[in-house]
């Protein structure tokens, strides 16, 4: 039911709701009367741009100062905010999330200038939510490198699906991506069009080769293929394979996953759990979404396919959003980080979940952060060295690098262990003089006798520290 006096706020109010304002600075607002539209009301400055022929409404662009005004005329029963209507926005794909990459995104952290090849079935070109750089086909019976089946139009979708308000969006979705089409419309092909599609990567300067493929048995060539691409400084990922078995046990990870070069990945559900498919492994190193997930689909729009080849590109996009967060960093050092700052999910076995679930997050953090430039130095200092029961002490940690450098923003962790053994525990942040103050009042409960202070200091680029002090309570 509409009712007068809806518009109650001023003209700064209703705009901040409305239409965005047009060239002629005027806003556009819904005007509901009583019974006809009596556009004399209008003659204050606006335009009319539509009226209802079934309502007693109007779509007018008035100047601000007029809002007000109109709303109090008696004629007029309500004035609505024009809303704006718009596409249907894109989803971000629950694995996309689940791994953290929309968290780095406003950071510019979304794979802007890592290329990635996808040695895949192709990718469809003409998908609007995939923009592909090029690419290259290995395969006999065609030199189009567009995907014919599908599979890596999803893969491609995961990995860097645009940020274009349709559809999904990708992990890395400002990577340059390239279709290396070594799987046939049936989705097969030979090691030998896989060793051929990590060669064309290497000779055209990838840095990520995604494979979502595998096979059971090992290959001379293909591993020899994968090591000169590691060694070359490209980062391969490639499925574990769909082989495993509820229990999760025995060794089922596929080739070209299994060899040392090549990060193998296997897939969990939203849970963070081992899919019962996923298969297992010593060689098992990185787990990432795989179960019911939305990517592009050939032809155009999306579509949901499982597998641990749906897992892959989660970490191939990881590593690019990771790669470009610091494009200084080797392909060995983007793996051991992304190792390093795996999520801890599952039951922990090695063998059925690796080294942990893939955290965007983390791994892009500890990208960022300084190398390592020099040792900490801490030491506790007291504004005395002994006090009476009821006296507040004063306990100063100092934090320095090199010469007495004072080191800001380093974490410190201390503990006072009093003389009747309560403890407290204290966390905080070295100021510009490297200090953190921490006041301790000794009452009777806290008791007479030697206090233990102890303390731990912090900070990324640099090799911890540690000191101990004492002081007596009478």
């Amino acid at each position: 039911m509409l009712q007068t006096g809806v518009f109650e706020s001023t003209e700064a109010t209703i705009r901040r709701r409305v239409f965005p304002e047009e060239a002629s600075g005027g806003t556009r607002v819904f005007v509901w009367f009583r019974k006809t539209v009596p556009l004399a009301v209008l003659a204050l400055g606006g335009r009319v741009n539509h009226v209802y022929r079934f309502m007693p409404v109007a779509s007018v662009t008035l100047p601000a100062r007029a809002l007000t005004p109109l709303a109090h005329d008696p004629e007029t029963v309500y004035v609505e905010p024009v809303g704006v209507a718009q596409i249907a926005s894109q989803a971000v794909p629950w694995g996309v999330e689940r791994i953290g990459a929309r968290r780095v995104w406003p950071g510019g952290h979304a794979g802007l200038g890592i290329k990635v090849a996808v040695l895949d079935t192709g990718i469809d070109p003409g998908h609007r939510d995939l923009g592909v750089f090029g690419g290259h086909s290995l395969l006999a019976y065609t030199r189009s490198w567009h995907d014919d089946h599908g599979h890596g139009t999803h893969v491609a979708g995961t990995i860097a699906a645009l940020d274009n308000n349709v559809d999904v969006v990708g992990v890395a979705h400002r990577a340059q991506l390239y279709a290396v089409k070594v799987l046939d419309q049936g989705g097969a092909g030979g090691y030998d069009a896989v060793a051929a599609g990590i060669e064309w990567a290497m000779a055209n300067g990838m840095q990520v080769i995604n494979m979502s493929l595998g096979g059971a048995s090992d290959s001379r060539a293909l591993a020899t293929a994968c090591a000169n691409a590691h060694q070359a400084g490209i980062l391969l990922v490639a499925a574990a394979g769909n082989e495993g078995n509820d229990a999760g046990t025995g060794d089922s990870i596929l080739y070209p996953a299994k060899y040392p070069g090549v990060v193998a990945v296997g897939s969990t559900g939203s849970d963070g759990r081992r899919s019962w498919f996923s298969s297992t492994g010593p060689a098992l190193e990185l787990m990432a979404p795989g179960e019911s997930i939305p990517s592009t689909r050939r032809g155009g729009g999306t579509t949901v396919f499982s597998g641990t080849s749906m897992a892959c590109p989660h970490v191939s996009g990881a590593a690019t959003v990771v790669w470009s967060a610091n494009p200084g960093l080797t392909g060995r050092e983007v793996r051991a980080i992304l190792g390093d700052t795996a999520e801890p999910v599952g039951t922990g076995d090695p063998n059925q979940y690796g080294k942990g679930m893939v955290d965007v997050v983390a791994a892009v953090r500890a990208a960022v952060q300084p190398q390592v430039t020099g040792n900490l130095g801490l030491r506790l200092v007291t504004n005395k060295t002994r006090y009476r029961l009821g006296e507040t002490m004063y306990i100063y940690a100092v934090v320095t690098e090199g010469r007495d450098a004072p080191v800001a923003g380093a974490a410190v962790s201390l503990v006072v262990v009093a003389a009747a053994g309560s403890r407290r525990h204290v966390t905080g942040s070295t100021d510009a003089r490297g200090q953190v103050l921490v006041r301790y009042w000794t009452t009777w409960l806290s008791g007479r006798g030697v206090y233990r202070i102890t303390a731990s200091a912090a900070k990324d680029g640099y090799t911890p520290a540690a000191a101990a002090a004492a002081v007596f309570v009478s």
